[in-house]
């Protein structure tokens, strides 16, 4: 599962070699979850899990995603190659993880929380991997991706290897659109379903997020950006002890009790972190990447239009800048933060902001409203 989140974490390189826009970044990471939804739909109708074998489909699919994703690293150069890639490994994932879940259901019969959740923890773990490769790794993505991709082959090869069918394997089972209507007639599983659904929504948000939200804190601390990767991989992979724990408690005090206290937790923090207060907004904290920003936006502005352009401080202060003048003022400053603060100190224009990190960037015409 270490291929599901390969493209999410080089991100940042991507962003700069390839020139990607934001919405461009957030496909690479839906497309992988979209190819998975498309490939489990194409397993059941195909009821490829009862046809061949689930060891030799998971190797099947875990090495064909492996060489996808190797094919991102290798011949991908944009957006235009790189999100398809990410469909069709997120597609051959979708043969990964329910192969696994049905493997693991023949050697249980008792104790299959604790099964489960050291299966889930697996799975957790190898998600959080890329960002571990990235902080140990090589500087060169390609070369990340690549070795992530050889992960995803050895645990094919193992999984052929080592091991087999349990003693309590189930029967055959046919596909049958009418069960999809009995799930939902079944309160108790259509619930199940319904809290399922949302927990996914909120965990997958949170492992694409986090990540950001550290490299953009460790980055205000000028730290290393390594340092950002490592913690990446340490918060998303200590879920797989938080797996293991609530699989052993499931066992004894029931399944039901441990998820919803479990959820109610987990929902809980995400709302939290949003209250939580932020630091390094003021304008002394001011990134070098922030002010390079706006003033491309400045330069931006003067050289469609001959427009004025708008850069605003959290704190409200701004300061219009004319063409005429910002030549002159840029040369004058010592660095691009002293210009920024300089043109802050020229005037005290408040306006309708766009945040941009640690700046609000709004740019502004003489002659209408310049779309931002």
């Amino acid at each position: 599962m270490s291929l599901w989140f390969s493209g999410s974490a080089v991100v940042p390189a991507l962003t700069k070699e390839w020139n990607l826009s934001a919405g461009a970044a957030s496909w690479l990471t839906l497309s992988v979850q979209l190819g998975f939804v498309a490939g489990t739909l194409l397993s059941a109708l195909g009821n490829l899990p009862d046809i061949v074998s689930s060891r030799h489909l998971f190797t099947l699919t875990a090495i064909a995603g492996a060489i996808v994703n190797a094919a991102f690293a290798l011949f991908a150069h944009d957006a235009a190659l790189g999100i398809p890639l990410r469909f069709l490994t997120g597609m051959f994932l979708a043969g990964v993880y329910p192969p696994a879940m049905k493997i693991l259901a023949t050697w249980f019969r008792h104790g299959r929380g604790m099964a489960l959740g050291v299966l889930v923890g697996a799975l957790t773990l190898g998600k959080a991997a890329p960002y571990l490769v990235n902080g140990i790794g090589s500087a060169d993505w390609r070369h990340d991706v690549l070795f992530v991709s050889l992960l995803a082959v050895a645990g094919g090869l193992i999984v052929l290897v080592f091991v087999g069918d349990g003693p309590y394997a189930l029967p055959a089972a046919r596909f049958d659109w009418k069960q999809v209507g009995r799930v939902f007639r079944s309160r108790g599983v259509r619930l199940a379903n319904m809290g399922y659904l949302g927990h996914m929504w909120e965990l997958y948000a949170m492992w694409t997020w986090i990540p950001f939200m550290i490299r953009a804190s460790l980055s205000l601390r000028k730290s290393d950006p390594a340092l950002a990767e490592v913690a990446s991989f340490l918060v998303i992979g200590c879920g797989a002890a938080g797996c293991v724990i609530a699989g052993l408690i499931a066992d004894r005090v029931g399944r039901t009790i441990v998820t919803s206290w479990a959820m109610a937790i987990s929902g809980s923090c995400c709302l939290v972190i949003g209250l939580l207060p932020r630091h390094g907004a003021d304008d002394s904290n001011v990134s070098g990447v922030s002010v390079d920003h706006c003033f491309d936006q400045i330069d931006s502005a003067l050289r469609r239009r001959g427009g004025l352009a708008l850069c605003v401080y959290d704190s409200g202060a701004g300061a219009a800048v004319r063409g005429d003048r910002y030549a002159a003022v840029a040369r004058a400053a010592r660095s691009r933060q002293d210009c920024a603060r300089q043109k802050v100190n020229e005037a005290g224009v408040r306006s309708p902001t766009v945040r941009e990190g640690n700046l609000r960037i709004s740019p502004l015409l003489t002659r209408g409203l310049l779309t931002h």
